[in-house]
């Protein structure tokens, strides 16, 4: 039986090996051409954006304070508050008009308090003893001014004026229950029937009592004389009569009182119709 043998010569294998590398070589190449292709695309993917940057121009500012024209009309500055030492001057001032001289000095003194070389204060203050007819306090108050010196004002010439006239100051006496020699009747300018200068009325005589009270610490009573000048005509209820008390606080501190004070008149029908001097009881009770 016959059989079938291929055969190829030296020759053709040669060449079909040439072929097959030269198409080996020629595939690789375009594997490797791809390959460098998609890597490239990736590692451009892949790489970091580069921030551009941008010039922007930042706008300059110049602050410039224009003071205004004097053409341009200011708006008015608001009315300052009165101050409270201002507030309580004027309370005691219209206190003192009104008569109320207790509460004008207890102003007088809460503005003291706060502002102690305050001449206007002290003026108010001094012109109130005055009109108590105590010039111990008075010529006390009007020194006070003059210590300030001439900042005072119109203030320290008017203590100058008022020291000059020589108003008479209590002499110092003993201590002990006030009596007639204690109070402001020998400061006083009066005349024979012992009225002040300029009034229709006068104080005779002035004595204390201290009654003993279990149920207070001091119960005192002043028994004031009150005489009309002769031939003066006296309208009663136009009168008033007002004693004022003082306390030492602290041993150094002279306030008025703030103890209850009552008024009594012990003469029935208190008119001054006769020229006898009418009894008043003024009663100090703490």
């Amino acid at each position: 039986m016959r059989i079938l043998t291929l055969s190829s010569s030296p020759l053709s294998d040669k060449s079909f090996r040439i072929g097959l590398g030269v198409v080996v070589i020629f595939g690789a190449a375009e594997i490797l051409s791809a390959a460098y292709y998609y890597v490239s695309r990736i590692h451009v993917s892949q790489a970091p954006l580069r921030p551009g940057v941008v010039a922007m121009r930042t706008p300059s500012v110049s602050l410039a304070i224009v003071p205004p024209s004097a053409n341009e009309a200011l708006p008015p500055a608001a009315p300052a508050a009165p101050s409270v030492i201002d507030r309580l001057l004027e309370e005691a001032t219209a206190l003192r008009a009104r008569g109320d001289t207790a509460n004008a000095l207890a102003r007088l003194q809460e503005a003291s308090e706060r502002d102690p070389k305050n001449a206007k204060v002290l003026e108010e203050t001094a012109k109130i003893y005055e009109s108590i007819q105590n010039f111990d306090r008075s010529n006390e108050t009007w020194r006070k001014i003059q210590e300030i010196g001439p900042s005072a004002g119109a203030s320290f010439e008017l203590a100058a004026t008022r020291l000059k006239l020589g108003v008479p100051t209590p002499a110092a006496v003993e201590s002990g229950l006030p009596g007639p020699s204690r109070l402001d009747l020998g400061t006083s300018r009066t005349d024979a029937n012992g009225t002040l200068e300029g009034s229709n009325l006068g104080i005779t005589e002035v004595t204390a009592t201290e009654t003993p009270d279990a149920d207070a610490e001091t119960n005192l009573t002043l028994r004031i004389g009150v005489k009309k000048r002769p031939n003066a005509a006296i309208d009663h209820t136009k009168v008033k009569i007002q004693v004022y008390f003082y306390d030492t606080v602290d041993d150094k501190d002279v306030k008025l009182t703030d103890a209850e004070v009552t008024y009594e008149w012990l003469t029935p029908n208190h008119d001054w119709a006769s020229s006898d001097p009418e009894m008043l009881a003024v009663t100090y009770t703490r």
